[in-house]
C-alpha cells in the first residue's frame, strides 16, 4: 500500500474566482512541517524510507518514492542547499486524471495561481490587476491554459491565497516583487508539465 504524503498546500490551477473547482480530499500537515522543523539532510534521513539520490544536476537531493499525494501517486524528492531543506518536490506522471487532480488538489490547500507561462506567453496577475478587473485577468488566464492540450509544457506560480490578494491590495506590479517585498516568510508552489510529467515543487520565499 502506498503511503499518504500529508500537506496543507493548495495549487488553484485554475482561476482566480475558482472557476474550475474539483473535489479532493485533505490529506494534513505532514508535508509543510518538513519547512516548519527546518529538517537537516539527517534529519530526513532518519526515515528509513528517505535516501540518498543526489546527481550531477542536483548534488544534495533526497527522494521518497511510491507515496500518494491526494490520491494521486507522486515521488518525492527533497532538495537541500547546505544541508539545509530548501524545497521539496513532488512528481507524477502526466494523464489527463493526474492534471486536473492535483491541480484541485492544490486549490483546495488554498493557493490561488499568481502568473501563467505557456508557449512563451506569460499572464500576471499583478501585471494586468494594474489596467484590468479580476474578472478580467480571470478571463485571459481561461484563454491561455485553455488554449493548448494538457500535454502542452506549461508552469503555474502559486501563491497562498490570503498573501495574493494582499499584494494585489498593495498594487505590486509583479509576481516577484510581491514575493521579494514580504516581511514573513510563506510558502509558494510551482506546477509544471514538461516532458511527460508533471513536478510540484513547494518551498519557502
Amino acid at each position: 500500500m502506498k503511503n499518504r504524503i500529508v500537506g496543507k498546500t493548495g495549487v488553484l490551477i485554475c482561476t482566480l474566482l475558482g472557476l474550475f473547482a474539483f473535489n479532493s480530499v485533505v490529506m494534513g500537515t505532514e508535508l509543510y512541517s518538513y519547512f516548519k522543523n527546518n529538517m537537516s539532510a539527517e534529519d530526513l534521513l532518519y526515515d528509513s524510507d528517505i535516501y540518498e539520490c543526489s546527481d550531477e544536476t542536483t548534488p544534495q537531493q533526497l527522494c521518497l518514492d511510491d507515496q500518494l499525494y491526494y490520491s494521486i501517486p507522486v515521488n518525492v524528492k527533497f532538495h537541500l542547499v547546505d544541508s539545509r531543506l530548501v524545497s521539496v518536490e513532488l512528481v507524477s506522471v502526466l494523464t489527463l486524471h493526474h492534471y486536473g487532480v492535483l491541480q484541485s488538489s492544490l486549490r483546495k490547500d488554498g493557493f490561488a495561481i499568481a502568473k501563467v507561462a505557456i508557449d512563451n506567453k506569460t499572464v500576471d496577475v499583478f501585471t494586468q490587476s494594474r489596467k484590468q478587473s479580476i474578472e478580467s485577468i480571470d478571463a485571459n488566464l481561461i484563454v491561455l491554459v485553455n488554449g493548448y492540450p494538457f500535454q502542452f509544457p506549461r508552469e503555474y506560480h502559486l501563491l497562498p491565497s490570503d498573501v495574493l490578494f494582499h499584494c494585489l491590495e498593495k498594487k505590486h506590479a509583479l509576481y516577484e516583487t510581491c514575493i521579494s517585498s514580504s516581511s514573513i516568510k510563506f510558502r509558494t508552489a510551482i506546477f509544471r508539465t514538461v516532458n511527460g510529467s508533471i513536478s510540484i515543487y513547494f518551498s519557502l520565499n
